[in-house]
């Protein structure tokens, strides 16, 4: 009977989403290795994490890195898809909300946009919301990183031109904007938006609040603006 309830309270747990570990041994040129791997819940799919326990030399380190490296998920800004010729640019003016992020660069990927992030953030790249938001897709996302607002006007010519803008605090209904292909769509800060010093330089719109809510979700203010530009762009 002790057996069987500690079974029980073993599924328990793991239908409660508690962390389990795994262990196991490796044998390499008469070198035995430890391998604990942690298996991370996650609402949609299992997140490993492996920590090695050895006294090696770091030559056999990286031999055992090389083994796990293609069965972990790698998350690395640098490996990432060139889009030459995107039929839109979001720019992302110092997010704050990692998953917010995430979902945008999704978004993104399955729309073959570019990303523009303009920092500082209010993250860290490798934060684990960020990348669970946007999986596996990281390698199919154009993301570019800007030092300040300043640095992304001054990454291509004639940028500023094609900036729209989108505010709650906006006169115009994101409806009433003209989009050219290539254009970029800015986004503010998920509490206070964009400053006033880039408000007063570009064109503002906003999308329509029916209901009594201050504003709505920034990654689903993106969405709806996206796929209305593309849709009247004739890209679907």
């Amino acid at each position: 009977m002790k057996r069987y309830g500690a079974r029980r309270r073993a599924q328990g747990a793991r239908h409660r989403g508690k962390s389990k570990n795994k262990k196991g041994t490796m044998k390499i040129s008469n070198l035995r290795f430890e391998i604990v791997v942690f298996i991370e819940p996650c609402a949609l799919r299992p997140v490993p994490r492996v920590i090695f326990i050895f006294s090696l030399e770091p030559c056999a380190l990286r031999l055992l890195l090389h083994i796990f490296k293609e069965k972990l998920p790698v998350w690395d800004d640098k490996k990432h898809i060139i889009i030459e010729d995107p039929p839109l640019n979001i720019a992302l003016y110092q997010p704050e909300i990692p998953a917010n992020t995430g979902n945008i660069a999704r978004l993104c990927g399955a729309a073959g946009l570019r990303l523009h992030l303009i920092h500082p953030l209010g993250f860290k790249t490798d934060d684990r919301h960020l990348k669970r938001a946007g999986l596996d897709y990281w390698h199919e996302i154009d993301v570019r990183h800007h030092e300040s607002f300043d640095s992304f006007l001054c990454s291509e010519e004639g940028l500023a031109s094609q900036i729209i803008a989108f505010s709650s605090h906006a006169s115009q209904d994101y409806t009433k904007a003209t989009v050219k292909r290539g254009d970029y769509l800015l986004f503010g800060k998920e509490s206070v938006g964009l400053p006033p010093d880039i408000k007063g330089r570009f064109s503002f719109y906003k999308i329509p609040i029916l209901g009594n809510v201050r504003s709505l979700n920034l990654s689903t203010a993106v969405g709806i603006v996206t796929y209305h530009y593309l849709n009247r762009m004739g890209c679907f």
